[in-house]
């Protein structure tokens, strides 16, 4: 068997990834959207839309906001 070359966060494995890809494949558009509105609103963070090709200074911009000043 091959290694698994991906690297995941603490607490995921390739297992736990298949099952949560495997949960939002299944899901219909209603069920989708009725998750969406029931999610708890997160403090102190927003979610928005960034074009693909702003992505990289977009997490530059965050990664310089964590470190210290």
């Amino acid at each position: 068997m091959k290694k698994d070359p991906n690297k995941y966060p603490p607490g995921l494995t390739a297992a736990k990834v298949r099952q949560i890809i495997d949960h939002y494949d299944r899901q219909t558009d209603e069920e989708a959207a009725e998750e969406i509105e029931s999610a708890p609103a997160a403090q102190g963070a927003i979610w928005m839309q960034v074009p693909n090709d702003l992505v990289p200074q977009v997490r530059k911009l965050i990664q310089r906001r964590r470190k210290p000043a």
